[in-house]
C-alpha cells in the first residue's frame, strides 16, 4: 500500500487518540468520549490492510496512558479492537456494528470476571461516572449501560463524519446520535435520585449492581457467538458460505 494513503488513517488515529486525552481532563470534557472513537472507526470502514489498522489503533490507546501518567495500558480495550478488525470483514457491515459493540464492552467487563487488573483496562462508563449529577442514572444502567451508550453514540457518530464532510448532514442520523448521547441526562432528571449516589465497583464482579451483571454476561454471550460465526464462515469453503446458515 503506497505511503500516501496512509495519511487519512494517520489523521483520524490521530484525531482520536487527542479526543481520547481532552475527555480525561476532567468532568467537563468527559462528554467527548461519546465520539472520541468514531475517527478509528471511519479509518477502519475505508478499507485499509489489517496490519494497519491495527498498528496505528495502538495510537489512541498510547496517548491516553502518557497523558494519564502512565497508571496503566488499555490493553482490554486494544485486544478488543483487534477482535474486532479480524472479524469485522468475515461478518459484513451490519453485523459488525454489533461485534464491535459487544466485543468492547466484554473488553470493559473482563476484568471483573478475570484476574486482570483494572489498570488493562480504560472504562468508558467510569470516565462519564466523573460527572457527579449522572449518579441517579448509574443507578438504573450500571457502569457497561453507560460504556454500551457511548460506544453507540461513537458507531453514530462514525456515520455521521463522511456526510459532514460531503456536506450532506443526515437529520434523523443526528437526531440518533443526540438522543443516545442524551439518554444519561434523561435517566438522570427521570429517575427519583436526588439522594442517588454511585460507587465505580473494584474488585471482582461481586461488587456490580445488577444491571452490571446482566450486561456483562449478555456482552460475552453475544460476542462470543458472533466470534464463532466469524469463525465458521472463515473455515467453510468459500462456495458453501451460505449467508441464511453463517
Amino acid at each position: 500500500m503506497p505511503s500516501q494513503s496512509l495519511k487519512p488513517l494517520i489523521i483520524y488515529t490521530t484525531a482520536s487518540g487527542l479526543l481520547i486525552v481532552l475527555a480525561s481532563l476532567s468532568s467537563w470534557t468527559a462528554f467527548l468520549y461519546c465520539f472520541a472513537l468514531s475517527p478509528l472507526l471511519v479509518a477502519q470502514d475505508q478499507g485499509h490492510a489489517y496490519w494497519h489498522l491495527a498498528l496505528a489503533g495502538i495510537l489512541p490507546f498510547a496517548l491516553w496512558t502518557f497523558f494519564t501518567g502512565f497508571s496503566g495500558f488499555p490493553l482490554v480495550n486494544y485486544l478488543g479492537w483487534l477482535l474486532f478488525l479480524v472479524a469485522a470483514p468475515l461478518w459484513g457491515r451490519q453485523r459488525s456494528f454489533l461485534g464491535f459493540l459487544f466485543l468492547l464492552v466484554s473488553a470493559e467487563a473482563l476484568p471483573y470476571y478475570s484476574f486482570i487488573n483494572n489498570d488493562w483496562q480504560l472504562s468508558l462508563g467510569a470516565e462519564l461516572a466523573q460527572i457527579e449529577w449522572l449518579a441517579p442514572s448509574f443507578t438504573l444502567l450500571g457502569l457497561f449501560g453507560h460504556s454500551l451508550l457511548i460506544l453507540l453514540s461513537n458507531l453514530l457518530f462514525s456515520f455521521l463524519i463522511p456526510q459532514i464532510m460531503a456536506k450532506k448532514l443526515s437529520i434523523g442520523l443526528l437526531l440518533s446520535f443526540l438522543f443516545f448521547t442524551g439518554l444519561p441526562v434523561l435517566f438522570s432528571l427521570m429517575a427519583d435520585g436526588s439522594n442517588a449516589s454511585y460507587l465505580i465497583p473494584q474488585g471482582n464482579f461481586d461488587h456490580l449492581i445488577g444491571a452490571d451483571q446482566f450486561l456483562a454476561r449478555m456482552s460475552f454471550f453475544i460476542a462470543f457467538f458472533l466470534l464463532l460465526f466469524a469463525l465458521v464462515r472463515k473455515l467453510l469453503p468459500q462456495n458453501n458460505s451460505d449467508d441464511r446458515f453463517t
